[in-house]
């Protein structure tokens, strides 16, 4: 399902084989976590629902408690994709994060304060608020 393309060109959308979700396998067998990100074009009220993004937190909370691959105690994953992306091209963070369970955000700079299973990305504070989401 493609959903369109980021700022950089890149494709977002699932990647579905035979019917199945092959980004939610992924968070179930910790290869990966989810990575929610809504922008003005494709957000609006109801699309969390829409997508299952309950089911992607619940899959990526149930691999941290196994303790699978980025979250195995003895090697886990030191820094997400976009830490890195945003380390090499040196650049501060430019993304408002919400927690999905409280509905709370936080400034870009501070998104290490939200839970990585439960992070959803905003590319603005106005979004935040007309998605529900209040500032922590």
């Amino acid at each position: 399902k493609d959903y369109g393309k980021d700022t950089y060109g890149r494709t977002l959308g699932v990647v579905l084989s035979e019917g199945q979700d092959i980004n939610m396998q992924m968070i179930e067998v910790g290869w990966a976590i989810p990575y929610i990100y809504c922008t003005e074009k494709e957000c609006a009220p109801g699309y969390f629902e829409e997508h299952g993004v309950q089911r992607y937190i619940d899959a990526c909370e149930k691999a941290r408690k196994e303790g699978l691959v980025v979250f195995d105690p003895a090697d886990p994953l030191l820094e997400m994709p976009f830490e890195f992306r945003l380390r090499v091209q040196e650049r501060e963070p430019d993304k408002f994060v919400g927690d999905y369970q409280t509905k709370k955000f936080v400034s870009p700079t501070e998104y290490k304060k939200v839970d990585v299973c439960k992070r959803v990305f905003f590319s603005s504070e106005k979004l935040a608020k007309k998605l529900g989401f209040t500032k922590k």
